[in-house]
């Protein structure tokens, strides 16, 4: 590299997406999952849309190899959070942002940074919190907390989406920031969210409002299983099994990332049915999934409008046409860039016109019959 150039990469301070872009990606690697979620593919697919840099002479221009020399010296990770709307597991911009530099970090330099957020909700108590301190108040005090559970009921299948959402994004810290999460905390999901440990009727609830809400979080809860992430008892695993086979069966396969698009997940769950004797029960499964991949979307029509049958209508369509192709001129329509004749000129003609046309109307059967 020649020296000017040295001297320009070393001054990028800041990295983000290519100019135009949005987002960093992560979430689809994660909500697939299947082994494509690894910490590898993570890492990489944040350092190629997040590497490009900003400085006072460049301005997003591709700096991957700058970014993960960079990010070999990073040490903690530091997010802000002002927003009582919002929370961390609400939508999967967190762990994208958070998750996916800590796992980039990590690849990058083999070892895990501290992450913290800085909790700014309350002027005045400002205060540095782990990740882990930070997600568990969230879980406990949220989507975990009977009150709040009660209150996503209320709104019927937004709520029961809602809360499936935010199992999903749970999941995306789990991937992302694995050492910041209890243990145990998938276990409580199942207990919370299947088993109904505070006997709110959420089975019936799911059922009811949304039923490919209660099969996703079944599917994510089998996927965590599988990875060895969490492993439940016999019970509850037979359990998982059993339900999620019925509910595509009752219900129909959700077809989401998770459910269709994750292969390895269902020909996994097919065999571990096999394995338990439930062979009926994995053939309908399967049947049901092979039915969804293989159905074409429905063709989109395009209602037709119905042909103008007045002129007045045609006057308007064309003078709507008009008043668009004078908007793309590169001209600045002014009174100082115009000479006032023709103003005047051009007003007495549209004067004219208009009284033509409202004569020639009202001559015709048409224009009698409308009147």
């Amino acid at each position: 590299m020649a020296p000017d150039e040295a001297a320009r990469q070393g001054r990028l301070r800041v990295f983000s997406a290519k100019p135009g872009a949005y987002g960093v990606g992560v979430q689809y690697l994660v909500e697939k999952s299947g082994g494509g979620d690894s910490a590898a593919k993570i890492a990489s697919l944040y350092t190629a849309n997040m590497g490009f840099g900003y400085s006072a002479d460049r301005w997003g221009a591709a700096s991957g190899a700058a970014l993960q020399e960079n990010l070999r010296s990073v040490e903690a990770v530091q997010f802000s959070r002002s927003s009582n709307l919002y929370g961390s597991l609400d939508n999967d911009d967190t762990y994208q942002y958070v998750g996916g530099l800590r796992t980039a970090i990590e690849q990058i330099s083999t070892r895990a940074p501290d992450v913290y957020l800085h909790n700014m909700r309350q002027a005045g108590a400002e205060k540095l919190v782990t990740l882990r301190e930070w997600l568990a108040v969230e879980l406990h005090s949220r989507q975990l907390n009977p009150v709040w559970i009660q209150e996503m009921q209320k709104s019927g299948y937004a709520g029961a989406r809602e809360m499936s959402k935010e199992i999903e994004h749970l999941y995306g810290f789990q991937k992302t920031a694995p050492d910041h999460l209890n243990p145990q905390t998938w276990q409580t999901v199942l207990d919370v969210f299947v088993k109904d440990k505070y006997h709110l009727g959420l089975q019936r609830f799911f059922e009811e409002q949304n039923p490919h809400a209660r099969q996703t979080v079944l599917a994510r809860l089998l996927e965590v299983e599988r990875q060895g992430i969490q492993r439940f008892s016999t019970g509850d695993r037979k359990m998982l099994l059993t339900e999620y086979a019925r509910s595509i069966a009752r219900d129909g396969v959700a077809c989401n990332a998770q459910t269709c698009g994750n292969t390895v997940l269902q020909q996994h769950i097919a065999r571990e049915l096999r394995q338990n004797g439930a062979s009926a029960q994995a053939a309908k499964m399967e049947s049901v999934l092979r039915q969804a991949l293989n159905t074409p979307a429905p063709e989109i029509v395009m209602k037709k409008e119905p042909p103008h049958t007045t002129r007045v209508v045609e006057w308007r369509t064309l003078r709507n046409y008009a008043i668009s192709f004078t908007r793309r001129w590169p001209v600045a329509w002014n009174l100082k860039s115009v000479p006032w004749w023709i103003w005047i000129g051009g007003l007495c003609g549209y004067v004219v016109a208009a009284g033509l046309l409202m004569r020639r109307r009202r001559s015709t059967p048409e224009a009698l019959s409308l009147l």
